[in-house]
């Protein structure tokens, strides 16, 4: 089905919609690409991050904000039109709230909800092989968490605020992944996402922590004093401050 029978009045159904907002923004309908300005873009990029009904004038506000309140008002009516001309229910109204609809998946909150699966997870009194088939149904690897950032060549501040949130969920996800993958015995995956994790921002001291433990439990002890080192000194150089308790107790015993 093409994009423009997805918007026929006669169609019944929703048509499969794929939104991506990883790397770049990208529209499929029923597989096929979909054009859309770039009003509607923003539109849609914007409630889908939100993820929760918006208010129609924060949503107006928000993208048109240079604009009058009558102007971006009048913006918002005209980006909704387009969108609906590429998938009728693309965009959802409820009242004064807009929300990005039911059928539609994106890609940026499949991926947030696996990062958040794989923290979350309690993993007291579980098996290994238990803990293995949580990793592997979390199919999260390393190059999702790093490298898929959020709209890249868009500069908006909401996107700037977003762009962040999305960060630190990758970078918390990096650090559990690497925990995780370590007590399971998988030290080469484990050492790879907390060098990740490092790489991403090397001042991060639980980025830093979760690699060294990783050593430590591989049997790399000469490894994990000599990362910490390397930290201790980034630290001083950068702040002139030195790590926390809990990281010098990790390698307390063999300084």
């Amino acid at each position: 089905m093409t994009a423009a029978a997805a918007a026929s009045p006669t169609s019944t159904t929703c048509p499969t919609t794929d939104l991506k907002l990883l790397q770049r923004f990208e529209l499929l309908v029923e597989g096929q690409r979909a054009s859309l300005p770039d009003t509607g873009q923003r539109l849609v990029a914007f409630l889908a991050v939100r993820s929760r009904p918006q208010r129609r004038s924060t949503v107006a506000g928000t993208l048109w904000a240079e604009t009058t309140d009558d102007q971006a008002a009048a913006n918002l009516r005209t980006a909704l039109w387009r969108t609906r001309r590429v998938d009728r229910n693309l965009v959802c109204s409820e009242g004064g709230y807009l929300r990005i609809g039911d059928h539609v998946r994106v890609d940026l909150c499949e991926m947030v909800e696996r990062v958040h699966h794989l923290i979350d997870d309690d993993d007291a009194g579980a098996d290994a092989a238990a803990l293995a088939a949580t990793a592997d149904s979390a199919a999260i690897t390393t190059a999702e968490l790093l490298s898929d950032d959020l709209l890249p060549d868009w500069y908006e501040d909401w996107v700037l605020l977003e762009r962040e949130r999305l960060r630190q969920v990758r970078m918390h996800g990096l650090e559990a992944l690497c925990v995780r993958l370590a007590n399971l015995g998988r030290h080469v995956a484990a050492i790879e996402a907390g060098l990740a994790a490092v790489a991403a921002d090397p001042l991060r001291e639980s980025a830093q922590r979760a690699l060294i433990s990783a050593h430590l439990v591989e049997g790399n002890v000469s490894e994990a004093v000599r990362q910490y080192d390397v930290f201790v000194a980034l630290l001083d150089d950068a702040f002139g401050i030195a790590p926390t308790d809990a990281l010098r107790a990790l390698v307390a015993r063999w300084r």
